[in-house]
């Protein structure tokens, strides 16, 4: 296991039964969108490990256009 890396069976066996991810963010300065880079692999390694998964998004959107680029 690298460094940073989440051992999910290890949160299952711990008695977790739900986690949370991030799946993106906007940058603050640009409002650019940007998926989380360990999202794919997170994901897939909570399910496969039993665990129940929600998603979040993290908004920094500082006007109404970057908001509506956000719910799209």
């Amino acid at each position: 296991q690298k460094k940073g890396e989440v051992d999910w069976a290890k949160v299952k066996s711990s008695g977790v039964r739900f986690v949370l991810l991030r799946v993106g963010y906007s940058n603050y300065e640009t409002g650019e969108i940007y998926l989380d880079p360990t999202f794919g692999t997170n994901i897939q390694a909570a399910l496969d490990a039993g665990l129940d998964v929600g998603v979040y998004y993290f908004s920094q959107a500082v006007t109404e256009e970057e908001a509506g680029l956000e719910a799209t």
